[in-house]
C-alpha cells in the first residue's frame, strides 16, 4: 500500500468512516446527510456507503465537490445556503435524515442542522469546533424528539482493529 494511502487511512478516512459506522450507527437503508465535504466529511460519506445507507446526501458550501461528493458514494449534493437543511427534508417528505454529521465544527451548523435529524435520529459532532465554543439546543425539543447527539473522535472504536479494516478494504 503506498505510504500516501496509509497516511490518509490513519487520520482522515478513519475519523469519517468512524463516525458513520461506530458513533452514527449507519445501517442499511438508513438516510444519511453529511455537512461538510472535506476529507472527514468525505469517509462519513464512504462509511455510510460501507454501511449500507440508501441515501446519503453530502452537503458542502463548495458546489464543485459535487462530483467528487458523488463519486465517494453520496447519491445527493446540496450546495450549503439558508435553505439547505429545507432542501433535506423536502428529499426526505418531511421525515428528516436517520443520522446527520457535522464535519466542519462550526457550532452554528451543529445547532441549526439538529432540525434535518428525524425524530429518534442521531446527530453526529466529529468536526472539532474551537475550544472556547460552546453549542446549545433547545432541550425541550431534544427530549420530545428522542434525538441523540454525539461526539466521535478519531475512529471512535479500536484504532488498530480500525486501520487493519480499513487497509484490507482498501488492498480489496
Amino acid at each position: 500500500m503506498p505510504y500516501e494511502v496509509a497516511a490518509l487511512i490513519g487520520c482522515g478516512v478513519a475519523t469519517g468512516v468512524g463516525a458513520a459506522i461506530h458513533r452514527g450507527q449507519v445501517s442499511e437503508g438508513d438516510t444519511v446527510v453529511v455537512v461538510g465535504a472535506g476529507g472527514v466529511g468525505l469517509s462519513a460519506v464512504m462509511g455510510a456507503r460501507m454501511a449500507g445507507a440508501e441515501r446519503i446526501i453530502a452537503v458542502d458550501r463548495a458546489a464543485e465537490k459535487k462530483h467528487l461528493s458523488t463519486d465517494l458514494g453520496a447519491t445527493e449534493f446540496i450546495t450549503a445556503d439558508d435553505g439547505a437543511i429545507d432542501a433535506v427534508l423536502t428529499f426526505t417528505e418531511g421525515r428528516g435524515a436517520d443520522v446527520v454529521i457535522e464535519a466542519i465544527g462550526d457550532t452554528t451548523l451543529q445547532e441549526s442542522w439538529l432540525r434535518a435529524v428525524r425524530p429518534g435520529g442521531t446527530m453526529v459532532l466529529v468536526g472539532v469546533p474551537s475550544t472556547s465554543d460552546s453549542t446549545s439546543f433547545i432541550s425541550a425539543d431534544l427530549i420530545r424528539s428522542e434525538k441523540t447527539i454525539k461526539g466521535s473522535y478519531y475512529a471512535a472504536t479500536d484504532t488498530g482493529k480500525a486501520i487493519d479494516g480499513l487497509c484490507a478494504a482498501y488492498l480489496q
